[in-house]
């Protein structure tokens, strides 16, 4: 995965968030994906962007003998109001898969979500938090409940 992510930097050096408190190496504000295990989160400024991470990260499974599971694969954009949404829904990403190589290509549409789990908490496409909030609510509600069935009790 060193190797693909040393790649991404290279082939889209513009993705970088600036960090003030970075100031002596320059290739830590690169910020174009993240990962964790088993899962890679790209991350880019355009639709388009995205896509051509999505197809960077093809070719580079392609030329390791891998491939990238489309029906595991998930795609979240933010967006700042609904119509932002609607103008560009059905989802438009894809996977070009020519591997194995002795089937001809395919390009299956990559899901768009409403709502995308990552490592545990419940995004949507306009950050509300708002499931998130429900969840932690629940659990407050919860333990505040065992908290006075057991004062009650004594």
């Amino acid at each position: 995965m060193a190797e693909l992510i040393l790649e991404l930097r290279v082939k889209f050096p513009l993705l970088q968030l600036e960090f003030p408190q970075i100031t002596s190496i320059n290739d830590l504000n690169w910020i174009g994906a993240f990962l964790d295990v088993n899962d890679m989160v790209l991350i880019a400024r355009s639709p388009s962007q995205l896509q051509s991470l999505i197809d960077a990260c093809q070719v580079w499974a392609e030329r390791s003998r891998m491939r990238i599971n489309h029906e595991k694969t998930e795609v979240m954009m933010f967006y700042e109001t609904p119509s932002q949404r609607t103008t560009r829904f059905p989802s438009t990403f894809h996977i070009t898969s020519r591997f194995p190589f002795s089937q001809p290509p395919r390009s299956p549409p990559l899901k768009e979500p409403l709502t995308l789990k990552y490592l545990g908490l419940t995004l949507d496409p306009y950050l509300t938090m708002e499931t998130a909030m429900k969840h932690t609510c629940l659990k407050i509600n919860a333990a505040h409940q065992t908290v006075a069935t057991v004062a009650h009790s004594l």
